[in-house]
């Protein structure tokens, strides 16, 4: 790459939004964006579950991560993947892209019983999920 080039791409980071240049996620907060994603599936794919309300922000609280703005990130996301409205601004690409890592774990259709049995239990016991 000439100078020239680099020059020109250096200048248009500097110049980027900070979103675009992000630095990865930390490890607790890729593992809350995980749980975020499967608390949006588990209980459309698994029968018998449902979230409890605020069971996600008193996660992240006992996690150390800032909660409110990652679950506004899953959201976004996952609502963008899907065609839905979402504001660009809740958007963070490090979270999009581990959603996207995580997603093709997602089972299809009527192979779900080991992902709900594996997530559920794992939602249960960390009371953002109970058994309904």
């Amino acid at each position: 790459m000439r100078i020239s080039t680099l020059i020109v791409v250096l200048a248009t980071l500097v110049g980027s939004n900070p979103a675009a240049i992000a630095e990865p996620l930390s490890t607790e907060d890729s593992l809350f964006v995980t749980v975020t994603l499967v608390s949006l599936v588990v209980p459309i794919k698994c029968e018998g579950y449902e979230n409890i309300d605020g069971g996600l922000l008193r996660l992240g609280d006992a996690v150390g991560v800032d909660a409110g703005r990652l679950v506004r990130a899953v959201v976004a996301s996952f609502s963008a993947a899907n065609g839905g409205e979402y504001d660009r601004d809740d958007l963070i690409p490090e979270v999009t892209r581990t959603l996207n890592q995580v997603a093709v774990q997602i089972p299809r259709e009527g192979k779900s019983k080991p992902f709900c049995k594996k997530w559920g239990e794992m939602l249960v016991a960390n009371h953002v999920a109970r058994r309904k």
